[in-house]
């Protein structure tokens, strides 16, 4: 039997197999934890969104008074800013319907601020960080482990071995041509032992695609750079343009943020503003955001990036410029977290993360009893049970 025939119908024969199975095993004990940790806190952060919303829609109702007119953008923000004393990069977000408050959100240590403010009274209704402490623990959990970069890193790393988990584990799956399509599935009706090995070999196979997926691209938030060269090498991307210098004439103040939005919806007349990004820095620009059609619709947008001090448009950014590369580029991060197609999408990444710590404590009971059982019942035979004596 030359080795093609081995390796369709006796594989178990072959060494290679054998050093990938010693591979698997040991890569798995070493990534067990971490795999129940990312697995877990990934299931809940898949609802992240809904979890958000949750926790801000009583805040976004006002009541519009008949005929008032809206406040100035300029009023909204110093209203944000004298409320919560932030003076750094601020963002609007603009509600289409009139009953709706105007949404003012920014960093500070991680952690995204909310601050809704009454369109008509310029008056802040409330302050909200979202999600409560619970879900900014998982949050920092399964970004990096409470440890910053090295815990980032630690992240990159084990999204990487777990992507070698599933590639050896796939290699090791295959049991010959006259026993595959058993290994496919689940005999809910077996032994404990046997519906153990059943479940791991049967979600390992049909979850292979997604484990990989998931892993790899999760090491693309360690190491986001070399992502973008391996994407452009194939499919080039947009090159990265030097950031637009904002030229400030000599004693000139900031125009009104009305002006602003006025030159934006002038370069390109499609469509409401939908965000306005200011920055807290005098020597950066403004940009206005126009919703795009995709989900969701930031990542689909148009961006205008305006001088604040004299209302030029000094870039227009548009979905439809950008080149393929730039599209693959920007759907890892979408591929990992399942923020796109709804609610059908997200409680199948749901399914995925909790396959990790199935696949780890599947796997974990069966070494448990082929290995260390085995070691023990050696090394501690059992008695044997004495003869009885019969006296005649």
């Amino acid at each position: 039997m030359n080795l093609l025939h081995r390796a369709l119908d006796k594989p178990r024969t072959l060494a290679p197999r054998r050093w990938l199975f010693q591979i698997h095993l040991w890569v798995g004990i070493l990534v067990g934890l971490y795999a129940i940790a990312i697995g877990v806190s990934g299931t809940v952060l898949v609802f992240r969104e809904e979890i958000v919303e949750s926790s801000l829609h009583q805040w976004r109702g006002v009541s519009a008074p008949p005929g008032a007119p809206r406040a100035s953008p300029d009023e909204i923000v110093a209203a944000v800013r004298k409320a919560g004393g932030y003076q750094g990069t601020l963002t609007l977000e603009f509600p289409q319907a009139p009953d709706r408050a105007i949404e003012a959100t920014f960093f500070t240590r991680n952690f995204m601020h909310y601050v809704f403010v009454d369109p008509y009274r310029a008056r802040v209704l409330a302050q909200v960080i979202p999600g409560g402490p619970a879900l900014r623990w998982l949050d920092t959990l399964h970004s990096n482990f409470f440890l910053k970069r090295p815990g980032r890193v630690i992240n990159g790393i084990g999204g990487l071995l777990l992507v070698l988990l599933a590639l050896t584990g796939i290699c090791i799956w295959w049991p010959g041509r006259k026993l595959w399509r058993r290994r496919m599935i689940i005999g809910f009706r077996a032994r404990f032992k046997r519906l153990n090995w059943d479940v791991h070999n049967t979600l390992g196979f049909w979850g292979l695609a997604a484990v990989v997926i998931v892993s790899f691209t999760g090491a693309f938030f360690t190491w986001p750079q070399i992502y973008r060269a391996a994407v452009d090498r194939y499919f080039p991307l947009s090159k990265s343009e030097v950031p637009p210098r904002v030229e400030r004439p000599p004693d000139a103040s900031r125009v009104p943020l009305a002006a602003l939005l006025a030159a934006a919806n002038q370069a390109v007349p499609e469509g409401p503003a939908w965000r306005i990004n200011i920055p807290g820095s005098p020597n950066d620009p403004v940009r206005v955001l126009k919703r795009g059609g995709g989900d969701p619709p930031y990542r689909t947008a148009t961006t205008i990036t305006l001088n604040p001090y004299t209302s030029r448009v000094l870039r227009v950014d548009r979905y439809a410029d950008h080149t393929a590369g730039d599209k693959i580029f920007a759907w890892i991060g979408p591929l990992h977290t399942g923020n796109f197609g709804g609610l059908p999408v997200k409680l199948v990444y749901a399914l995925i993360g909790l396959l990790f710590p199935t696949l780890f404590l599947t796997g974990f009971i069966m070494w448990w009893d082929r290995v260390v059982m085995r070691r023990w019942r050696a090394a501690h035979p059992a008695p044997r049970k004495q003869e009885a004596t019969v006296e005649v």
